[in-house]
């Protein structure tokens, strides 16, 4: 009894097995017949098959023909050969191309070279070929790109690979670990880039070698030989900035690191222009082609600024109250207009125009009460700071004692009172400039001490804001007011040397009190 159910158990499981392998064996297509007829702009080939087959097409010149693979398929034992008089086509010829797996082949031989569509539907795979003729300029030096037409359901990766191999004469070695069923609709598709999604779709990657040899792996297998390095020497973008743009398309075995070459000591640059990049081939191919698009020619920008002391007022200048707050109102200026001042930390910044710029200047130049401190230029990068610094400095009289002799000794130093400018300018796709501007202003407000050490009071005024202007538009800033007292005192000679009658009666003293204001004006240009 025991002996019966373990035979009946056996033959269970063996047909089961029979009847999974005949479930997973791929259906065997046959053709049946093919026809060939013309319409109205083109020539029409039916391949009829009794159930719908799996396409692989490419062409193929000198002669011009269109071949089409039919995948998992067989010929009826009575198909023939089909001559044509239907132009561009000459004639149809088929054959069983392989056996294992079995491939039957149609090549359509054409007159001339031709465009076409392949479409599968029902048992039916219908070639159409337009009938007007491709006529291109012959380049000898280029070799026409060689594509691929495929549509398959449920194929072996490896059957494809080797079916393309075969098609286009290449040397590919399919790994043992390769194993999968794909489905692929691709048209007039370049092979390499066939091989390429057909791999990936796998979960697969190749390494094409020097000698031309083709290797298909899985991604988790590790070949000795596979990451590839290259040397990228950029001109403009700076290798630090590729680097981290490049973290997002390495794989995950890819590596990029800057290079940094040394020219001579202390030459105090620290830019790099050498970025060493380690990765698949197909991977090097693409961060190639993103750093050409990353290392391209960098905007100049041209700064202009002109320091300006001033006792007229900016109501006189202009005819606007630069008091006005910022919420005074919501309205965009118009063109060629004064925008509204902004102020921040007792600093006002507005723009104008180069022609009241010009009115501005002349105003100042008739009343004969302004002055031109500096009229620096600089010019610099797309998004890099320019730095304008200038100032004064003041001679200060210090003294010291000596402990033992009581004696003084006299010493001057200097104390520099500073005025310096941040402009950081950023050329927009529309031609604007968008510019962040820092103004740092130092002034001596008044004098304290003992007459024999007097130190300058200074006030400090800085801040930080962006203004987006016009190619050669006018960046004003104003606010810096500053009061200065001066005494000139004047006697007479002999007399007014005389002790407390002298100050009295002979001499005079004058104070004279001026408010002075600072006007800085920022003229950027972008340089063709």
């Amino acid at each position: 009894m025991m002996k019966k159910l373990l035979i009946g158990l056996m033959m269970f499981i063996f047909f089961n097995n029979i009847s999974v392998i005949a479930q997973n064996a791929p259906q065997i297509v046959q053709i049946n017949s093919i026809n060939c007829e013309s319409l109205l702009d083109k020539i029409r080939i039916t391949i009829v098959c009794d159930v719908t087959p799996s396409v692989s097409a490419f062409t193929l010149s000198e002669p011009e023909r269109i071949v089409v693979d039919l995948i998992d398929s067989r010929l009826a034992p009575d198909i023939n050969n089909v001559q044509s008089n239907l132009f561009p086509v000459l004639n149809i010829r088929t054959s069983q191309w392989q056996e294992e797996p079995p491939i039957v082949r149609v090549t359509i031989d054409l007159e001339n070279k031709a465009e076409y569509s392949i479409v599968r539907e029902q048992g039916f795979v219908i070639i159409d070929i337009e009938k007007k003729v491709l006529r291109t300029t012959p380049e000898p030096e280029t070799e026409p790109e060689k594509t691929v037409t495929m549509y398959v359901k449920d194929a072996d990766i490896v059957d494809l690979l080797r079916m393309i191999g075969t098609q286009f004469n290449l040397n590919i070695i399919i790994a043992p670990d390769v194993k999968s069923l794909v489905t692929v609709q691709l048209t007039n598709v370049p092979y390499m880039t066939a091989i390429d999604v057909l791999v990936k779709a796998a979960n697969c990657n190749f390494i094409k070698y020097e000698s031309g040899i083709i290797l298909v792996k899985p991604k988790t297998q590790e070949v000795s030989g596979e990451l590839d390095s290259k040397i990228f020497e950029l001109d403009y973008a700076e290798a630090t900035d590729v680097k981290e743009a490049l973290k997002k398309v390495l794989s995950g075995k890819g590596n990029a690191e800057v290079v940094y070459r040394r020219v001579g000591e202390g030459g105090g640059s620290k830019r790099t222009s050498t970025i060493l990049v380690t990765d698949y081939p197909e991977y090097l191919d693409k961060i190639n082609s993103l750093i050409a698009e990353l290392d391209q020619p960098v905007s100049q920008i041209s700064i202009e600024a002109k320091f300006i002391e001033t006792s007229i007022t900016a109501e006189d200048m202009y005819g606007i109250n630069w008091t006005l707050s910022s919420a005074a109102t919501a309205s965009a200026p118009k063109t060629g207009e004064m925008a509204i001042p902004i102020r921040f930390q007792e600093l006002v910044l507005g723009k104008i125009s180069i022609s009241q710029l010009s009115a501005a200047l002349d105003i100042m130049q008739s009343r004969g009460k302004s002055r031109l401190l500096a009229n620096p230029r600089t010019v610099t990068l797309d998004n890099q700071t320019a730095e304008i610094n200038m100032g004064i400095s003041v001679p200060l009289r210090q003294y010291s004692i000596d402990p033992e002799t009581r004696e003084r000794t006299y010493t001057w130093t200097e104390k520099f009172i500073p005025i310096g400018l941040k402009v950081t300018p950023h050329t927009t796709s529309d031609g604007m400039i968008n510019m962040e501007v820092e103004p740092k202003v130092e002034a001596i407000t008044g004098w304290q001490g003992t007459a024999d050490d007097l130190r300058p009071v200074t006030v400090r005024r800085e801040g930080k804001t962006q203004v987006v202007v016009k190619d050669g538009e006018v960046v004003v800033m104003g606010g810096l007011v500053k009061d200065e007292e001066s005494r000139v005192k004047t006697k007479l000679p002999i007399l007014g040397d005389i002790p407390i009658l002298g100050d009295l009666l002979f001499s005079k003293t004058t104070i004279t009190k001026e408010k002075t204001d600072l006007i800085i004006f920022i003229i950027p240009h972008i340089i063709k």
